[in-house]
């Protein structure tokens, strides 16, 4: 009996000690939108908000490039395009340029303007790289930008879409197909009885031959200018492909592939209704990639109609939307995600723990541990508390308000809670409620962004945006900048609070200014580069430094009165719009952002860092091929669902035994494809049923 074996990716991540620190970053992320597919000899690249993904056909390897050690300019790669004169690989951000691998190294090619939005990238025949944009067409040739049709003033500038002809010129794709001649500075305008309104897709087949495609679900085939057929389909075309037979493949936002035969659109099926991206491969493979259960999948069908499906997760982190980051009560990493919460453990250097939360938190929900329970604040259910292995919501009936906006803890053991005009603290079993009929200042419609229980004044501080209030000695008051607290004017609204090793409360504004208060008065600072609507999302200390977070520049740096900054032009860090930060037991200072997962930052050198591919937890899957009766062994729990190559599930079944049985015995001779999640990852493993 042959026995497969197959590693799991648990997405583990180890310690790294002394003289081995190599770098100043590490992100824990994954794929969570596919935007691009490209094929080139033994490689499929996947272009993803999330990072960019090397597949070997081959071997099945996967190779992850990252801000911090590959020095990719983003993780969101909106474009992946192969030159197909030299192999090397070019990509399009969403926020940050251009960038080319040759196979060893990336050189970055930023926009004239750092604004500037990629809406198509492509490559000529020559190797001329030319780009849509929002700020119109620019050709990148040794190393230079040159802009075109940016002065044009019948206003065809930007495109949402182009292609290139043979011939040097352009396709455009905007509310009509245009096509443009570099040489010449030529618009030639295309009559079409297809019409877009905010999107529209094109397609070149040959110097005479192109496709044009609407959000108003038309497709429409020109010859030498002229429209000869214009289909009504039930989908948007979201990407389109000439195949190496000359039949036209087309992505629909049905998240389904379809080949133009005739007059019609027929379906070709090859993946489970997740497909973000598609293209076609040597030998008229078919490939594409999308997000289903929270990470992306990778789909192969080859001319036998074989499905192959790779799993495209690379982090052991559970979503990329992160909201709050808190210590746990053993010392370890808290963090909030969208729908779940996530323990990160500093001594195993793993994702130790997970909590489904069912979508009962807020964009902005916070979790904290107290005595041994896990609380969660919610936007409209009130909090929960999990204990015993199960969720009780609190406060219900009790509260004058379900919407629960930041929680803390005393020196006592109580935990305090603050919602919209009121304050509560809880012991355990009874609440204790202050709202304005006992606290004049918390006023109905009073906006809380933050609470924090003075380690050291016995004072617990509320931040608004109507100023701070204070509730210390029984007495509550409130200070902003319209009264005798010594705040300065535009300082009142407050959206977080914390407190230094030396007892110092610091505050974070609205309007970019911190505020400190040293026991006896307040001082205030305006962070660099300050606008209107900069707000101050977190503060956090290692050591003698203040790391300051706020919604547009990312992570600012107060050491020896100077500041500095880390953002995602200068750094490594992912995204400018920081959430939260978290310095953890080992100085390293945790950043949650939206979209790209949490980043870890250490200016001595980050002591963990992620493992790619490491393999981890040993799956047995025998015997394969079988003549019905497949046994899966593994040490953990499982749940194992069967799919057969149309992408259709037969069975789903939970098993907590170390060998379970998938049996195909009344399924007819085929392939078939058996995803088994368990605590470490998900597999897939094709199944040959004899």
């Amino acid at each position: 009996m042959k026995t497969k074996k197959i590693l799991l990716s648990a997405g583990l991540i180890c310690l790294v000690a002394g003289s081995l620190i190599a770098s100043n970053w590490t992100n824990f992320s994954n794929i969570t939108k596919i935007n691009q597919v490209a094929v080139y000899n033994n490689n499929v690249w996947v272009a993803a908000t999330g990072g960019l993904l090397s597949y070997d056909k081959t071997t099945g390897a996967k190779t992850f490039f990252s801000k911090d050690v590959d020095k990719l300019p983003s993780l969101s790669v909106e474009k992946v395009v192969v030159n197909q004169l030299n192999g090397n690989v070019w990509i399009g951000t969403y926020d940050n340029g251009l960038a080319v691998y040759n196979g060893t190294s990336w050189t970055h090619f930023a926009f004239p303007d750092p604004t500037t939005m990629l809406y198509q990238l492509r490559i000529a025949a020559n190797g001329t790289v030319w780009c849509a944009t929002s700020f119109g067409l620019y050709k990148l040739e040794n190393g230079q930008f040159t802009s075109y049709l940016a002065n044009n003033s019948q206003s065809v500038a930007s495109a949402w879409d182009i292609d290139l002809f043979p011939n040097g010129k352009i396709l455009y794709g905007q509310s009509l197909p245009f096509i443009f001649d570099p040489a010449t500075n030529q618009v030639q305008f295309i009559n079409s009885t297809s019409q877009a309104y905010s999107r529209s897709k094109v397609l070149v087949k040959n110097d005479s031959v192109f496709y044009f495609a609407t959000d108003h679900r038309q497709l429409s085939e020109f010859h030498d200018t002229t429209e000869v057929d214009t289909l009504e389909t039930t989908f948007e075309i979201e990407q389109m492909q000439v195949s190496n037979t000359g039949t036209l493949l087309a992505l629909g936002d049905d998240h389904s592939v379809y080949e133009k035969i005739g007059h019609a659109m027929n379906p070709v099926s090859f993946s489970d209704g997740s497909l973000e991206a598609f293209c076609i491969g040597d030998n008229n493979e078919k490939w594409g990639a999308g997000v289903n259960n929270d990470f992306g999948q990778l789909f192969h069908l080859n001319n036998s109609n074989q499905l192959d499906i790779a799993d495209l997760r690379h982090t052991g982190i559970g979503s990329n939307w992160l909201y709050h980051l808190h210590r746990t009560e053993d010392n370890n990493v808290l963090i909030v995600h969208a729908d779940s919460i996530q323990k990160f453990d500093l001594g195993t250097n793993t994702f130790s723990r997970s909590w489904k939360l069912n979508g009962f938190i807020s964009n902005n929900g916070m979790a904290l541990q107290l005595n041994g329970k896990l609380y969660v604040a919610t936007s409209y259910e009130y909090f929960y508390e999990y204990s015993a292995g199960q969720w009780n919501q609190l406060g219900n009936g009790i509260l004058p308000s379900p919407e629960v906006d930041k929680l803390a803890t005393d020196n006592s053991g109580n935990l305090w809670l603050a919602g919209p005009g009121y304050l509560a603290k809880y012991d355990g079993t009874n609440f204790t409620l202050f709202t304005s009929q006992n606290a004049p200042v918390l006023t109905p419609n009073l906006y809380v962004r933050d609470i924090l229980c003075d380690s050291t004044r016995n004072t617990v501080w509320v931040a608004t945006y109507s100023g701070i209030i204070r509730y210390t000695g029984g007495v509550f008051s409130l200070l902003n900048d319209t009264n005798t607290s010594g705040i300065q004017q535009y300082y009142g609204a407050i959206e977080t609070i914390k407190e230094d090793a030396a007892h110092n409360i610091w505050f974070g504004t609205v309007y970019g200014g911190v505020l400190k208060y040293d026991g006896n008065s307040f001082s205030t600072m305006l962070l660099p580069n300050t606008v209107g609507n900069q707000v101050v999302t977190s503060i956090e200390f290692i050591g003698s430094s203040m790391y300051v977070g706020d919604n547009l520049n990312g992570v600012w740096i107060y050491e020896n009165s100077v500041w500095d900054s880390l953002n995602m032009y200068n750094s490594a860090i992912s995204t400018n719009f920081v959430t939260s930060l978290l310095a953890d037991r080992n100085g390293n200072l945790w950043i949650a952002g939206q979209q790209f997962g949490a980043d870890v930052y250490n200016k001595n050198g980050v002591s963990v860092t992620s493992i790619r591919d490491v393999e981890a937890v040993e799956l047995k899957v025998y015997p394969n091929p079988s003549h019905g009766r497949f046994f899966v062994e593994t040490p953990l729990a499982a749940e194992i669902s069967v799919y057969d190559i149309s992408g259709k599930c037969l069975q789903v079944f939970k098993s907590n035994e170390r060998k379970s049985i998938v049996d195909l015995s009344n399924a007819a001779p085929g392939m078939y494809i058996a995803s088994i999640k368990t605590g470490s990852g998900v597999q897939m493993v094709k199944l040959i049923n004899q």
